[in-house]
């Protein structure tokens, strides 16, 4: 029997053409991720995190 997992979806990642190189990627991950921690004392538990990135 299969048991869900709850985990975060962050999907349709990207940055454009213009901040390539920038660092602003990163910096968009890096605070969504934190973002992500902060919330799981306060309601939303998750096991695991799933990143949907676009090319």
């Amino acid at each position: 029997m299969l048991h869900p997992v709850p985990v975060v979806l962050m999907a349709r990642l990207a940055e454009g053409i213009r901040h390539e190189g920038t660092g602003l990627g990163v910096k968009t991950l890096v605070y969504a991720v934190r973002e992500a921690i902060a919330l799981c004392p306060t309601g939303l538990p998750s096991s695991g995190l799933i990143l949907d990135v676009v090319n």
